[in-house]
């Protein structure tokens, strides 16, 4: 029975470490999915970026039947340079993946030869005098002169072959990079950098009560048609020969939902109109030139006219707004990837937050109302941060907008970065 015994466990142990070494070499190629490719078409060499889920860096790349270095990455992004490769359309593919198709261009003169005419005339005068003789009792000549002037024309055609021929790029060879840092230097075309900071000084509304994670606190509420804004300081020092904060940068999405830009030379506490009707949505506010203190000195704000409701707001001591709301602009879509959040209390007490994501998209389509999207909780969080990795990103498409919302005990600061990155067509 002992015997028995052992050789059965023996064998289930042998069966286990069968399984386990099956799902170890199968899993990573389980599930991995290529949804875009691009550019689709181009010559050898060409960047390539490919999107898909479930991707490794150690992934095994192939244009056709070439396998290709990857030369940054992410779970859902890869970069490559086309390999060598005959001419016509090839599958691209990752491991045992969907297939996407990218086809090598050939560079081919066109063109039309061009015919340029020269016309050199030549011009011949003729002079043949002619003579009539009258004959009458009084003798009378009379002499009549004929000028003929006759035109000739030599045309002679110049034809000049011209050609057109089609863009040769330059191949780009990426070094390796982690992708964000590829995303920042510009190397991977379509993408562009995110990143928005939520700070809440303490919780305004009292203990549990959710609320948007920015500067006045309470429940931030996106405007409802484009208009003009104010904007000041609640210091004089805030002005354009001030020690303060001298010029204001603000980008702004306008009522067609296409970002825009101003430049507000600050006036103190006398508000400064600006947007002349058109700011629909602020995207983020920050400082382009100071005094010597270098920060700003009073609370900047910018509110509807008349002051009675603020859509965004820097505080003092700081030279950009920590507001945890955004849009997302026309034409583009948001990726999430990660998330860091923090907070802390001012007392010796542990302090419990909650954070989540609400956005006017709730991951099938568009919705009426800001709702819960994106839901995290955090319990007895005091003085610490927690990185929330995305398996996969949250993904905002063009026209949403979005808030950090929080829920904390009375006196609890909170920060939240968002990071990730912005795709365009």
């Amino acid at each position: 029975m002992v015997g028995t015994e052992g050789g059965g466990r023996l064998y289930r142990i042998i069966t286990m470490y069968k399984w386990l070494f099956f799902f170890l070499i199968t899993i990573p190629c389980m599930g991995q999915t290529l949804s875009s490719i691009s550019p689709s078409s181009g010559v050898v060499g060409t960047p390539v970026t490919i999107n898909g889920n479930g991707l490794f860096g150690n992934d095994n790349v192939y244009f056709g039947s070439m396998r290709v270095n990857i030369y940054s990455h992410s779970s859902y992004v890869f970069v490559v340079n086309a390999p060598s490769n005959s001419a016509g359309t090839v599958n691209v593919y990752v491991n045992a993946s969907n297939a996407l198709t990218f086809t090598y261009i050939t560079n081919t003169p066109t063109g039309t030869p061009t015919a340029t005419a020269t016309n050199t005339p030549t011009n011949t005068p003729t002079n043949t005098p002619t003579i009539t003789v009258t004959n009458t009792a009084t003798n009378t000549t009379t002499i009549t002169s004929t000028t003929t002037t006759t035109s000739t024309a030599t045309n002679t055609a110049t034809i000049t072959p011209s050609y057109t021929n089609t863009s040769t790029p330059t191949p780009t060879i990426i070094p390796y990079l982690p992708f964000y840092d590829a995303i920042s230097q510009g190397l991977i075309p379509g993408y562009s950098e995110f990143k928005k900071e939520g700070y809440m000084p303490i919780s305004v509304l009292g203990s549990y009560d959710y609320e948007t994670q920015w500067a006045p606190g309470g429940t931030y509420v996106f405007p409802v048609t484009a208009q003009s804004m104010s904007v000041s300081s609640s210091s004089v020092s805030d002005t354009s020969a001030g020690v303060g904060i001298r010029t204001l940068f603000i980008m702004y999405l306008d009522g067609s939902w296409n970002s825009q830009a101003l430049t507000v030379t600050m006036n103190g506490t006398t508000p400064v109109t600006v947007g002349a009707g058109a700011i629909f949505r602020i995207k983020n506010m920050s400082a382009i030139t100071t005094g010597s203190v270098g920060e700003a000195v009073g609370n900047i704000v910018i509110t509807s006219l008349g002051g009675a409701v603020t859509y965004g707001e820097i505080l003092a001591q700081l030279t950009k707004d920590e507001s945890g709301f955004s849009s997302v602009a026309n034409g583009t879509t948001l990726h999430i990837t990660n998330i860091t959040y923090t907070s802390a209390r001012d007392s010796a007490n542990i302090g419990t937050l909650r954070m989540r994501i609400d956005s006017t998209y709730s991951g099938n389509g568009p919705v009426t109302t800001v709702g819960q999207y994106f839901p995290y909780a955090v319990s007895s969080l005091s003085g610490g941060a927690i990185p929330i990795p995305m398996d996969s990103p949250l993904i905002f498409p063009q026209k949403t907008d979005w808030k950090i919302t929080v829920k904390g005990s009375a006196n609890t600061e909170s920060n939240t970065l968002i990071q990730g990155y912005v795709t365009t067509p």
